[in-house]
C-alpha cells in the first residue's frame, strides 16, 4: 500500500511542482494543425508521473530481472521523448529505438513469438 501511496502521491506533487516551472522555462508545444489544444501547452509532464512510478516500483521490490527490463525500456522511452521534446529528434530515430524496445519485450516474454514458431 506505501508504494501506491508514494506513487499517487509523488506523481501528483511532482506534476504540480513541474506545471509552473515548464511555463517559466517555455517548456510548450505550441499548436499547430495536428494538435489538439488551442493555447500553448507544457510538456514533458509525462516525466514526472514516471518518476513517481518508478520510486512506487524501488519501493515494492524485490523485482525479477524480467521486471527490471521491462522498467529499465519504460525508462529508455522516457528519455527518447524528453530528448524529442528538447531537440525534435528525427522519426526514422524514434521508430528505431520504439521498434527495439518492442522486440526486446516480445523476445524477453517468448523468443519464439520474434521467430513464427518457426524454433
Amino acid at each position: 500500500m506505501t508504494a501506491l501511496a508514494v506513487t499517487l502521491l509523488g506523481s501528483t506533487l511532482l506534476c504540480w511542482l513541474y506545471l509552473p516551472l515548464a511555463r517559466r522555462l517555455q517548456l510548450l508545444d505550441h499548436p499547430n494543425e495536428r494538435s489538439a489544444h488551442s493555447l500553448p501547452t507544457p510538456h514533458g509532464g509525462g516525466v514526472a508521473i514516471l518518476l513517481a512510478l518508478a520510486a512506487g516500483v524501488f519501493l515494492s521490490g524485490p523485482w525479477s530481472s524480467e521486471y527490471l527490463v521491462i522498467a529499465g525500456l519504460g525508462m529508455l522511452l522516457m528519455v527518447v521523448g524528453v530528448l524529442d521534446d528538447v531537440w525534435s529528434l528525427a522519426v526514422p530515430l524514434r521508430m528505431a529505438v520504439y521498434a527495439l524496445c518492442c522486440l526486446l519485450l516480445v523476445w524477453l516474454r517468448d523468443p519464439r513469438i520474434l521467430f513464427f514458431g518457426l524454433i
